[in-house]
């Protein structure tokens, strides 16, 4: 139970890691495409021939410096607030513009009664919601438009960033290529500029310490629960014996992880379930193979024992 406690806590701490590096890209996947256009279409025109490409649960961005004009519909993950509320469908659609600003801009915000506002240009754009991530998240620093806001209109294509993210993705890259005439780039998490093997080394430290301690467990418990004297028995009951205590085994070491594998999934953070059950599996497969040679070299070892 205690391996899959701290199973969970490690992949907990994975998962809390590249959450935070996405919340850096506002909440963009690494599956995510960036297009670096030159064509001379307008914002506007881009994003209805994107929407009519047939893409499921995405999110366009159109970036220019600390501004990102976005529409997004679908199942999406929101990025955290500290204040306010995250954009609906109908704000996406709507005419009239709304922003959520990072925390760092909300002492500039103009207030109006109850409502803050972002000064864009002459206009002043109703601001719903205030983004806060850790102290240095390039997230502080954005505001978020809907594509009603006036300067979108007058946007340019070859003057922004296009990232597109969706759940089918790959299977439309062609009829995306055809607007933005340019072949897309792969998003990649570089703010930290660390490698695969810094950011993800002390998973692998602990990961590999609880294979050795499942491991371990399966050799330590056969220890202590094996019969003191099987010699005596013929090899049939030997064996029937042998395979009886294992199952009892790797029943009792299943109940076990299931246990703390349930605590894990209620009581830490955690993206997806299924790299946890995965890895857990593999300990409980593990620990049920090292019972099983730990019996049979205790069995073979008593059977020489009875020969003598």
């Amino acid at each position: 139970m205690a391996l899959a406690i701290i199973s969970g806590v490690v992949w907990s701490q994975h998962d809390q890691t590249e959450y935070a590096e996405r919340l850096d890209y506002l909440g963009l996947t690494e599956n995510a495409q960036v297009y670096h256009s030159k064509q001379s279409t307008t914002a506007p025109q881009a994003l209805a021939a994107i929407n009519r490409v047939g893409l499921t649960n995405y999110q366009v961005q159109f970036q220019t410096g600390h501004t990102t004009y976005l529409y997004a519909t679908g199942d999406l993950t929101t990025l955290p607030l500290s204040s306010g509320q995250w954009f609906s469908d109908q704000d996406f659609k709507s005419q009239l513009p709304v922003a959520i600003a990072g925390r760092n801009l909300a002492d500039s915000l103009y207030s109006g009664g109850s409502q803050r506002y972002y000064q864009l240009g002459q206009q002043y754009i109703p601001v719903i919601g205030i983004m806060s991530n850790r102290k240095n998240s390039p997230l502080n620093d954005q505001v978020i438009l809907t594509p009603a806001a006036p300067t979108f209109q007058q946007l340019g294509l070859k003057d922004v960033k296009v990232t597109i993210d969706a759940q089918n993705l790959n299977r439309h890259q062609a009829a995306l290529k055809k607007i933005f005439k340019v072949k897309p780039t792969r998003l990649r998490y570089t703010n930290n500029q660390q490698t695969w093997l810094q950011t993800n080394g002390a998973t692998v430290l602990w990961g590999a310490g609880l294979i050795i301690a499942s491991a371990f467990a399966g050799w330590i418990v056969t220890f202590f629960w094996r019969p003191k004297a099987i010699a005596e028995l013929s090899e049939q009951m030997r064996r029937q014996y042998i395979r009886g205590l294992w199952f009892k085994l790797t029943q009792h070491g299943f109940a076990a992880l299931l246990l703390g594998t349930i605590f894990g999934m209620w009581r830490f953070y955690l993206t997806s379930l299924w790299p946890l059950l995965a890895f857990n599996a593999g300990l409980w497969l593990l620990y049920c193979a090292l019972c099983w040679v730990s019996l049979r070299q205790y069995e073979r070892k008593e059977a020489d024992r009875a020969t003598t």
